[in-house]
């Protein structure tokens, strides 16, 4: 799939799933749950590790230690206010809103419209089977 506003569909999806769990600007996420939700969402592993080496390089993502309530070290990364600029001028690219009836999903966050389709993103109405 041709790249979208110079973002290719794995770098798309990381960077709807990282304001979703860092949940406001300037917050920030353990890089495992957002490599978990990523790879829920459809990506590979290494599908991940491509998108987001290259949403760091382009400046749209850091990384920094954080500590946990008992004081070990992880991996945290959040969106850069650049990230955040290309969102909002981007914004039609991705989902807001889940519609009326669709089953509740994993990642609470905005989804790209354009990776075409994948269940995680584009959820059908529960038919209700569990």
């Amino acid at each position: 799939m041709a790249p979208t506003q110079g973002l290719s569909q794995p770098e798309l999806i990381v960077l709807a799933v990282l304001p979703g769990n860092a949940g406001l600007p300037g917050t920030s996420t353990s890089v495992y749950s957002l490599k978990n939700d990523a790879e829920r969402s459809g990506l590979t592993a290494i599908g991940f590790s491509l998108a987001f080496r290259r949403l760091f390089s382009k400046r749209f993502v850091d990384v920094t230690e954080e500590h946990d309530e008992t004081g070990e070290s992880y991996d945290a990364a959040r969106l850069t206010d650049k990230a955040w600029e290309w969102i909002e001028q981007n914004e039609t690219l991705f989902v807001l809103r889940k519609k009326r009836g669709q089953s509740s999903m994993t990642l609470k966050t905005i989804f790209p419209s354009s990776v075409g389709h994948n269940p995680l993103l584009h959820p059908t109405p529960a038919s209700g089977r569990g």
